[in-house]
């Protein structure tokens, strides 16, 4: 695109740029808002989801930090430099590594939960473990070339397979985790007496959650492939890493609702504390139930 062109009508350049900020600030806060939700509910979690929620907190922080750098250098700094030697800063070349990162710890939650609701199926975890670490490796290639070779800030259509296959790749390993997560809850309606409304609604939740983040990395690949000289699917790939993370807290914090749910009566603690998941009781029972009680609640 001639840099005259993006300056004159920068709607979808430099102005979905800036939108993608917008809404990536928006997302942080909320996510922040979730994490204080988080530990105030749930102080006994073991201390490696604390750590897990803490790690992508940081690494969504530093990313929105790379990225608010970024934008400031291309609306203000060079803003009506029609200079074509430019090239992008180093901000915005690093900001894949921390989307990559996010993404792959919040996959690596939800394959666990896959983990023990296919019971240990390996067939099933291992093609999905392969998918995220190279969703995880393509985002760090992706970066390392920006990086090394830093392109024209209007020039990144020219790297057409490199970017589809960034896109193609988390679009494909989260429609996957999502479908595997129903399949496997949905096993359970109609074989838990009474519980049935807790199954819907643990599936409703991993409608709104997982498969979000689906339809935002379908977008982001239709958005490159439909306007590939246009800025708007890095707009919403600023947000892409960070609807894993929100994903992963609405999931953690929705399961005081279900724990309502499975427990309508008042609980005494030694109930409570058999519901905490173990690996040995789930090797003990295997049964729909089980999985329902893993999903709603987590153990050391």
């Amino acid at each position: 695109m001639d840099p005259h062109t993006a300056i004159s009508k920068p709607h979808a350049t430099y102005g979905a740029l800036l939108v993608g900020l917008i809404f990536a600030t928006f997302l942080q806060g909320v996510l922040t808002t979730q994490l204080h939700a988080y530990f105030e509910r749930y102080p006994k979690d073991p201390r490696y989801v604390k750590l897990l929620v803490i790690a992508v907190w940081i690494t969504d922080t530093i990313h929105l930090v790379l990225i608010s750098l970024a934008v400031y250098y291309f609306l203000v700094s060079i803003w009506g430099d029609t200079d074509t030697s430019r090239r992008s800063i180093l901000p915005f070349n690093l900001h894949l590594t921390f989307v990559g990162l996010s993404t792959v710890m919040c996959q690596g939650f939800f394959l666990h939960r896959i983990w023990i609701f296919s019971h240990y199926c390996l067939l099933v975890v291992v093609p999905l473990a392969l998918g995220c670490c190279t969703n995880l490796i393509w985002h760090l290639y992706v970066s390392f070339r920006l990086v090394m070779n830093p392109p024209a800030p209007l020039s990144f259509h020219s790297y057409p397979p490199r970017i589809v296959a960034l896109f193609s790749i988390s679009a494909a390993v989260d429609i996957a985790i999502a479908f595997f997560l129903w399949f496997y809850l949905r096993r359970g309606t109609g074989i838990l007496e009474g519980r049935n409304s807790l199954v819907s609604h643990v599936i409703h939740n991993i409608i709104a959650t997982s498969m979000a983040t689906s339809f935002l990395a379908v977008a982001c690949l239709t958005a490159y492939l439909s306007a590939p000289r246009t800025f708007v699917y890095m707009a919403m790939h600023f947000s892409l890493g960070r609807m894993y993370t929100t994903a992963l807290m609405a999931n953690l914090n929705s399961r005081i609702i279900q724990r309502g749910e499975l427990l309508p009566a008042p609980a005494s603690p030694s109930i409570l504390s058999r519901l905490r998941f173990a690996h040995h009781s789930v090797k003990s029972n295997s049964g729909p139930e089980n999985w329902v009680s893993t999903y709603c609640t987590i153990g050391s």
